[in-house]
């Protein structure tokens, strides 16, 4: 390679430059050549090989001056060569004339858009072709630097069995040169459109690292082994993320580069980056959902905190399936479930477990408010058995909670919850959101009270206890006989609870049957306070009887307990 790079190359002043990697030494090789006139046999030339350590290349950040580092020999002494180079940062980057600026856009587009060819062009005449060859290098990162060979000045194709040539310049005045260069693309054939990673990577190149593309690309770059295959794709990456803000469709076009660009073993540090930038935004497409889904692992922990609870809930809306697999799943998976929770809408949890019913179990742990809402209980699809049970063991059985069961509406779930919830709790519940719950469940509500009744003892610790509204005691009176509600000793429950009512008010059928009810009690055998019941109940009754407006089924209840009259007479 130090020889002259082709037959009937003459260097000038200057030389050439050439760039290759010695694999097997772990250097890197950056040669200037020049011609050697004064050696006696034609032809000849100098070379000045730079050897730098891989680690050492990886370290090449910032703008730096290779081109002064070349001494060409002079005069028989050598003994310059024999120390180490210390390659001097560049404080002030030159300008690139815009002739250079286009012809550097062409070779980007050329090395990156044709990776598997070879990069072939005549070189220019301009003072700074070298240097935008060497800032093209040092703009890759350092996986791929390493391994890119270049040459200035090429009179034939200096590939060889130890490795292909990536960007090799012809001499301006050898037409016939690009014929020694078999299937390669010629960069001044090349039509360059406006693209926005190749807007991105030239000025990148005038101002290095003005957009953070080369901070990017050594992050990025560090586990692909693509070479030139992979510089596009990350640069278009680059491009889309710069854009997440302030173009919504840029973070699918991100997925669509690393999922599909990228060798599917390769990119592991790309997809953490894009799930990452992906988590901060505030409404993500249904592939981000699922992108992020499956890196989550990899997402900054940061990140992480900040956005677990906004992707949770976007996930519970569109993917409750994810979320049911990811209860289960890691510490960090679990942690946006958890998040997710806290920030979750009634109404989306509540459609979520309409189509993944195992969800419904999360609410018995971190969420009372939904079990408080009674469209909770009436998605038809939910294990309401082990959901009760949940309940129950976690102690969130609140009297709210019960209600919302019964305001459900759902006549099928009477029988398991009194097979779980003792019946005075149940009353007790009710008691408490009777105004809800009588309207919201009028249809199914007598089915309840009907089952309830049915447990008298639990009625008369209800009535003992409860300061319950007349309605619910109106109603109550209707499911059972006059002398169920037992009153071995004491007061009469039902005189307990209405010992704030001094006198019972008739105003429809239900307050009629229930004075009815009451005075038939007190007529009965069952009620230790007879006097109490007749003198809460008679008036009303008498005075409905006398109007004519005692229904027919309060009349029912009361003519069992009245005198027998003679066979003559009868009660009217």
């Amino acid at each position: 390679m130090s020889d002259v790079s082709g037959p009937g190359i003459r260097p000038g002043n200057a030389g050439y430059i050439t760039g290759y990697p010695l694999i097997d030494s772990k250097y890197y090789v950056l040669a200037r050549t020049w011609a050697a006139p004064e050696m006696p046999r034609p032809g000849c030339v100098w070379t000045h090989s730079i050897l730098i350590d891989f680690a050492d290349l990886a370290d090449f950040s910032g703008p730096i001056d290779l081109l002064s580092v070349f001494q060409r020999p002079s005069g028989g002494d050598f003994s310059k060569y024999l120390f180490p180079i210390t390659i001097p940062q560049e404080s002030v980057s030159s300008p690139f004339t815009p002739r250079s600026i286009e012809f550097a856009k062409g070779a980007l587009k050329a090395l990156y858009s044709y990776p598997n060819k070879h990069i072939v062009a005549t070189r220019p005449n301009s003072n700074d072709c070298e240097e935008i060859i060497l800032a093209i290098w040092l703009q890759q990162w350092p996986r791929l630097r390493r391994s890119f060979r270049f040459c200035t000045l090429a009179g034939a194709d200096r590939s060889s069995e130890i490795g292909e040539f990536d960007l090799q310049l012809l001499p301006s005045d050898e037409r016939a040169a690009k014929r020694k260069f078999r299937d390669a693309i010629d960069i001044c054939e090349l039509t360059v459109t406006s693209e926005g990673w190749i807007e991105d990577a030239s000025a990148d190149l005038m101002a290095p690292n003005i957009s953070g593309l080369r901070t990017f690309m050594r992050q990025i770059g560090s586990d692909i082994d693509l070479g030139r295959f992979a510089f596009r794709p990350l640069s278009q990456l680059h491009f889309e993320i710069q854009q997440f803000q302030s173009v919504p469709s840029s973070v699918t076009r991100a997925i669509e580069i690393v999922s599909t660009d990228l060798a599917p073993l390769q990119g592991a540090t790309a997809r953490a980056l894009v799930a990452t930038q992906a988590l901060d935004q505030a409404q993500l497409p249904s592939d981000a959902l699922e992108f992020i889904a499956e890196n989550v692992e990899a997402v900054d922990e940061e990140a992480m905190r900040r956005g677990a609870g906004r992707f949770g809930v976007q996930l519970w809306r569109r993917f409750p399936d994810k979320i049911e697999r990811m209860r289960r799943g890691s510490e960090r998976e679990r942690q946006i479930v958890d998040s997710a929770l806290i920030e979750l809408g009634v109404d989306d949890y509540i459609t979520s477990i309409a189509k993944v019913p195992a969800l419904a179990s999360l609410a018995s742990v971190h969420r009372l408010d939904i079990l408080e809402n009674s469209e909770f209980w009436s998605v038809r699809t939910l294990p309401f058995k082990s959901i009760l049970a949940d309940v129950l063991k976690n102690d969130r059985a609140t009297s709210s909670v019960i209600a919302a069961i019964v305001e459900s509406g759902r006549s099928d779930l009477i029988s398991e919850t009194l097979a779980q919830v003792p019946p005075i709790r149940i009353l007790m519940a009710l008691s408490k959101h009777w105004s809800t719950v009588s309207i919201a469940t009028a249809e199914v509500l007598d089915e309840w009270l009907g089952s309830l009744a049915r447990a008298a003892d639990a009625v008369a610790e209800f009535l003992v206890q409860a300061n319950a509204p007349i309605e619910m005691l109106h109603h109550l009176a209707r499911k059972m006989s006059p002398d169920a509600v037992p009153n071995d000793y004491g007061t009469d429950p039902w005189v307990l609870a209405l010992r704030s009512v001094d006198r019972i008010s008739v105003n429809g059928g239900d307050s009629i049957y229930f004075c009815a009810s009451l005075l038939a009690r007190g007529l009965g055998w069952r009620s230790q306070s007879p006097a109490e019941l007749i003198r809460l109940s008679f008036e009303p009754v008498y005075t409905a009887l006398s109007a004519d407006k005692l229904p027919a089924d309060a009349w029912q209840v009361l003519e069992e307990r009245l005198p027998r009259a003679r066979p003559n007479r009868y009660w009217d």
